[in-house]
């Protein structure tokens, strides 16, 4: 009886050490990947890859040639869709966020979050290359009419892959 009570024992203290061996090192492991995580700006912008209804439209209005009173409207749609930040993540030629509100004359924040080079048009005879995991500080010198909407594209994209809604100082 007294050997089977030590064999019963033996076999459940291996086991139950077995399992708090397995919990402790989920436990390890579970810690590891959340202090190795790293957000990228996307995550604290919020920012779909795909852009709203909104921004499509006004994106897609921009490849038209529209009388003054169109283009004032698509100003105003632009102003009021625009995210106020001077900082623009590009990764596969998607811009986050797709439209984005700066003032003429400041820099605005380039990253490539890709692991391609990508070469924007960012207005007329202005071209910036950004590296793959490179940041470049681009100075918006080079709109002549604020406020304004201004698209820009991407590689070789056939329309506008996002805007800058452009104000004064």
């Amino acid at each position: 009886m007294q050997e089977k009570l030590r064999r019963f024992y033996t076999k459940h203290n291996v086991l139950s050490f077995i399992f708090v061996l397995l919990f402790i090192m989920t436990i390890g492991m579970s810690i590891k990947v959340i202090t190795s995580y790293r957000p990228t700006i996307s995550y604290y912008l919020n920012q779909d890859a795909n852009p709203t209804k909104e921004e499509q439209e006004i994106l897609d209005i921009l490849t038209r040639r529209l009388s003054e009173d169109d283009y004032n409207n698509v100003i105003k749609k632009g102003a009021d869709s625009a995210k106020n930040t001077q900082y623009l993540e590009i990764g596969k030629c998607i811009p986050r966020p797709r439209i984005i509100s700066v003032k003429v004359n400041s820099n605005l924040v380039i990253h490539n979050s890709d692991k391609e080079p990508h070469n924007l048009a960012l207005g007329i005879n202005r071209f910036v290359t950004i590296n793959p995991g490179e940041t470049k500080r681009v100075l918006l010198d080079f709109i002549p009419y604020v406020p304004s909407l201004s698209p820009y594209g991407c590689d070789d994209s056939s329309g506008p892959v996002g805007a800058l809604y452009v104000t004064a100082p």
